[in-house]
């Protein structure tokens, strides 16, 4: 009997491939989880598989990157040093230092020799040989002449070198050139170390005594005993003092002759905002502690290597009170602050002068530049919001509610302001008590106001609206907010008719709403732990987004594909747009204020109130790339096989540089 040929149409064909496809990204899932466990097992089994553990986290997140596998490489990431160069003497290295500017390394060894190398190439600049002495009286009789100690003057332009042969030599670290030669009485030389200031240099010896010597001379100032080897020196900070160890179980410290003394991006308080310039040539960071600091260099060195990130602190521009907002003008040549100190302030960028500052009666917590750069809005607790024209600081507008303004939003087309304030116990039903308007910016008249109905049934007194932002293409305009207890609520309303689009509900407050870049979706963060991903259409929530504690913020990566949550979980998490899936996790030792994206997405950036801004690579690709650049081992065809089963072998690194 013929065998029948089974026809399908090109729906059920369409259906085969897509249920084909889900299997498989099922089964890549699963394998990606099982691999990032097996990760964890290798590393707490046997801390000496540190390599293995990270191939395996590599494999989970080639497989398929989700959040355990990210979990997994970070941690990994975070106990596993990039190696950088290899450095290869004759015999064994029993000592090793860099210069104070970290361009060079020197090194010390049983070969006889000192080295300095260059970190960048690895490759030798000069070196030393101590005497060799090679007299035995058996096979297991040493080899004098090892170099066990090596040191770089503060200046970097000398090294000392201690040896087995009795001797300490100071020679420039450029050329070899011997500049002194000391020696010791009869013992081995095992540790050296310059004063702050380069002046003397000390020496600990096996013959039980330190040394104390003039660097140029060569000159010795001090013998210092003890009864037994001495192991180790070391200089004061201020270099007033000399602290010696030795195996006589003492440590003892000396005075010395007189001698002089000696950026992580951190403050001395809590971060409260974080704001990149629209090049990202600079990074602002307001604190706590009214300082606004100004870094530059928050960027990749190249494209193929996000990973090499330097950043140096260009200037910092003072507040009498803490700094709540900060605001980049969209030519890059202004950056503004909002503080408690009831002012902001517009300072030049990069030179930090102050332009004019700008005064209200109470603090100021919100400040943003029109699209033009031809207005400043500023947002008070006074109840203002202000409007002011750039750079003179004139007020043109002063914006009035009944209460304290929380926050101020340009329309795209810089026409229109947007100004959300607390509510009290008035209902909000008329021009004077509403929170939340819409004023002209040509004319400071206010041109629409919006009723909050879940606010008005709220029987609290801290009802309030804290954000308010415009859809990229101005016809929606969202607020958010609650009262502190009570359910909170984003609403998004449409512009033209001055009607309510979407009601997008929490269990408490919202503390702000933001528009995807697309205007396709609407991201919330709210005091009940989670954050939510809304479609603007339908007003439809498409993901709860769970934290542990209150999420403070949400920003969306400039293509909108992925959004980042800032949480008082001390936590900050980044999740596919619109599936929700969490793909990153990075944490602070405190609360998560804000969490922005760097432009071009290479970076999350996050402030905390721990005093730290902290930049992090999130992207998968990125870690894997991390990841490899560090490792110098990859999985065995036996290995593979032990955790892959009869998966064809590949190696890791091999496929992260072919990706």
């Amino acid at each position: 009997m013929a065998e029948r040929v089974l026809d399908f149409d090109l729906t059920q064909q369409d259906f085969i491939t897509i249920s084909r496809k889900s299997v498989e990204r099922q089964r890549r899932e699963l394998v990606s989880r099982q691999l990032a466990v097996q990760a964890e097992v290798v590393q707490h089994q046997k801390t000496h598989m540190l390599q293995r553990s990270m191939l395996l986290a590599m494999e989970a997140m080639l497989h398929f990157p989700c959040l355990e596998a990210d979990q997994a490489l970070r941690s990994r990431l975070a106990l596993f040093p990039r190696p950088v160069g290899y450095l290869q003497h004759s015999g064994e290295v029993q000592a090793l230092t860099f210069s104070p500017d970290g361009r060079f390394i020197a090194t010390g060894s049983r070969d006889c020799r000192a080295r300095v190398w260059k970190v960048s190439t690895g490759r030798v600049m000069t070196f030393v040989t101590h005497e060799k002495k090679t007299i035995r009286y058996s096979p297991f009789d040493p080899v004098w002449g090892a170099v066990y100690a090596v040191a770089f003057s503060p200046d970097g332009r000398y090294v000392a070198s201690g040896s087995d042969d009795q001797t300490v030599r100071i020679w420039e670290a450029v050329g070899g050139r011997q500049v002194a030669l000391l020696k010791h009485g009869e013992g081995y030389v095992g540790a050296v170390a310059f004063s702050p200031d380069g002046q003397y240099l000390a020496t600990a010896s096996g013959d039980s005594t330190a040394g104390l010597w003039e660097t140029r001379s060569g000159r010795q100032l001090a013998c210092l005993t003890h009864e037994g080897n001495v192991q180790s020196v070391m200089f004061s900070p201020n270099g007033h003092y000399l602290a010696t160890a030795s195996n006589d179980r003492t440590v003892r410290i000396w005075e010395v002759p007189s001698t002089p003394d000696f950026p992580c991006l951190s403050h001395d308080g809590p971060v409260y905002a974080v704001a990149f310039s629209p090049h990202g040539q600079y990074l602002a960071t307001g604190s706590q502690d009214g300082t606004t600091q100004l870094w530059k260099g928050i960027t990749p060195q190249s494209k193929s290597k996000p990973t090499v990130v330097k950043g140096h602190l260009e200037t910092r521009l003072l507040h009498n009170g803490s700094v709540r907002a900060v605001a980049f003008s969209l030519d890059g040549q202004y950056l503004a602050t909002a503080s408690g100190d009831h002012t902001t302030r517009i300072w030049h960028i990069p030179s930090g002068n102050l332009i004019v500052q700008l005064s209200h009666e109470e603090a100021v917590v919100d400040v943003v530049f029109s699209p033009d750069t031809r207005y400043l809005a500023t947002a008070s607790a006074d109840g203002t919001a202000g409007i002011w024209e750039v750079p003179s600081g004139r007020r043109l507008f002063r914006l009035t509610h009944l209460y304290a303004v929380m926050a101020v939003a340009f329309s795209p087309d810089g026409k229109y302001i947007a100004t959300v304030s607390e509510v009290g116990s008035y209902k909000g039903h008329d021009l004077v008590t509403a929170p939340a308007k819409v004023w002209e910016v040509n004319s400071g008249q206010c041109k629409a106001y919006f009723i909050h109905d879940y606010l008005n049934e709220s029987q609290g007194t801290s009802k309030r609206l804290l954000d308010v932002n415009f859809s990229s293409d101005g016809r929606y305009l969202v607020t958010a907010g609650g009262n502190f207890l009570d359910p909170g609520a984003a609403e998004i309303w449409d512009l033209s008719s001055g009607t309510r689009h979407a009601h997008l509900p929490h269990e408490l407050e919202v503390r702000t709403a933001v528009f995807s870049p697309d205007g396709r979706y609407v991201a919330t963060a709210s005091n009940d732990w989670t954050a939510g991903l809304w479609e603007v259409s339908s007003g439809r929530r498409l993901a709860r987004l769970a934290h542990e504690k209150a999420v403070h913020a949400v920003a969306f990566s400039s293509d909108g594909t992925y959004l980042a949550t800032a949480s008082w979980d001390g936590t900050a998490g980044i999740w596919e747009v619109p599936s929700g899936r969490q793909l990153a996790r990075v944490t602070h030792e405190s609360e998560v204020y804000a969490a922005i994206f760097s432009p071009g997405d290479t970076y999350l950036i996050t402030a905390s109130k721990d005093g730290t801004a902290k930049v992090w690579l999130w992207k998968p690709q990125d870690l894997i790339n991390e990841a490899s650049s560090r490792l110098t081992y990859d999985l065995t065809p036996e290995e593979w096989r032990m955790y892959m089963g009869d998966e064809p072998y590949t190696s890791a690194i091999v496929r992260c540089k072919n990706r």
